[in-house]
């Protein structure tokens, strides 16, 4: 039986990829090429770390086990889900995300201008027509580079006599898809950030506890189903969440810019939280209970708690009970919710995942548990948020 769990979560894995990696588009965008050495940066961190712990287990356990745990760390945090993100959307409507200047061939409303405006957008209108509102009216004789550091109407002038001047333009009013190409790239961000939370924790986890001396169980099936619920989580999940109500007053990105230094921080803090939480309440266990396996279940259940409770958290800028609440309108969220429900709610009565029954009391503590770290993470993505909002007035 245990086998066929893993012939099935296996096949389960081979067509989720067969999926994601159906589109065959070829980009060379920033964003891209950033994302391929980020994952070079990622592979060679996890073999590094793997050579660690592999020396680290050769003192405590005999040389079959060691192989057998390196094997399982390394299969589960390989960077599947970055890979994944090589198909994203953003990448085909990247450019817009970076958009500096707006060319019209018409007059638009002076609302319409402070729109973009807010948006860090300059607006630039060649038409010969009167506008009832104050704006810098040149000629095309008096153009230089000067002239668009702010919003202005050319007259006589045709958009091949300005772009030599200008970067990151587009032609025409295209203010919602400048929001949906912003709203693509902060969800692909988040999705890397929740690859990031996942399984930096996890890895520091597997490291302290092994340092310590504590025992650290693995099961084959438990990994697969970690992996395949990350995979759905950071490809599918993020990609296709609600865009924050702010991206239109947000500064503009660097070109391929990932993360600036600050927006890192905030990620490995996020992360430290998540590894001490997991961490403290598995040696606590461990130490009361001396029963590996209660401290085995009591930690995967923990880890799949706070990948629902983080994803709520990234759901919007709100707080994490109001992103709870509006999520139950979105039917996507309702059914990822009782996705891992059922399998939280699976694994402990399916013996093939190494698991064992740790009752009710000690199923809603690790809920409770969870959620408690999960609110200090709500307090670190305000920070964040408050944080890029002081920014924009820099």
């Amino acid at each position: 039986m245990k086998y066929v769990i893993t012939i099935i979560i296996g096949l389960l894995i081979i067509l989720s990829e067969i999926f994601i990696l159906k589109d065959k588009c070829k980009v060379n965008t920033p964003l891209f090429n950033n994302l391929k050495k980020l994952i070079k940066i990622v592979l060679l961190i996890i073999g590094i770390y793997l050579i660690v712990m592999f020396v680290i287990n050769l003192f405590m356990v005999d040389i079959k086990d060691n192989i057998f745990k390196i094997v399982m760390v390394g299969l589960l945090v390989f960077p599947l889900e970055l890979i994944n993100l090589r198909k994203s959307k953003v990448f085909l409507k990247e450019d817009l995300a970076y958009t500096k200047y707006v060319i019209l061939n018409k007059v638009i409303s002076e609302k319409k201008i402070r729109k973009y405006n807010k948006a860090y957008i300059k607006v630039i209108m060649l038409s010969d027509e009167d506008v009832s509102y104050r704006i810098k009216t040149i000629k095309k004789s008096d153009l230089n580079k000067n002239c668009f550091k702010n919003n202005i109407l050319i007259r006589d002038c045709k958009v091949c006599d300005i772009v030599k001047y200008l970067d990151d333009y587009v032609i025409g009013d295209c203010y919602d898809d400048i929001y949906e190409s912003r709203g693509l790239y902060d969800n692909f961000l988040r999705s890397i950030s929740v690859y990031i939370n996942m399984y930096l924790s996890l890895m520091l986890v597997y490291l302290m506890v092994t340092i310590l001396g504590y025992p650290l169980l693995f099961n084959i099936n438990m990994v697969l189903l970690v992996k395949l619920v990350s995979i759905w989580v950071v490809k599918v999940g993020y990609e296709k969440m609600r865009f924050d109500t702010d991206l239109m007053t947000r500064k503009i990105r660097d070109k391929g810019k990932m993360f600036y230094g600050q927006e890192l921080l905030f990620n490995v803090m996020q992360s430290m939280l998540a590894f001490i939480g997991l961490v403290l309440i598995y040696v606590y266990v461990i130490t009361v209970s001396m029963n590996n396996e209660f401290g085995y279940s009591i930690l995967y259940l923990m880890y799949l708690f706070m990948i629902v409770f983080i994803t709520f958290v990234n759901v919007g800028e709100n707080l994490f009970i109001v992103n709870v609440i509006k999520s139950f309108k979105d039917l996507r969220m309702l059914l990822f919710l009782g996705f891992m429900i059922m399998i939280t709610i699976l694994i402990l009565f399916v013996k093939e995942f190494g698991m064992i029954n740790i009752g009710i009391r000690n199923y809603f503590g690790c809920m409770f548990c969870s959620l408690v770290f999960t609110i200090v993470f709500d307090v670190v993505k305000l920070a964040r948020y408050t944080s890029i909002k002081r920014c924009k007035n820099d």
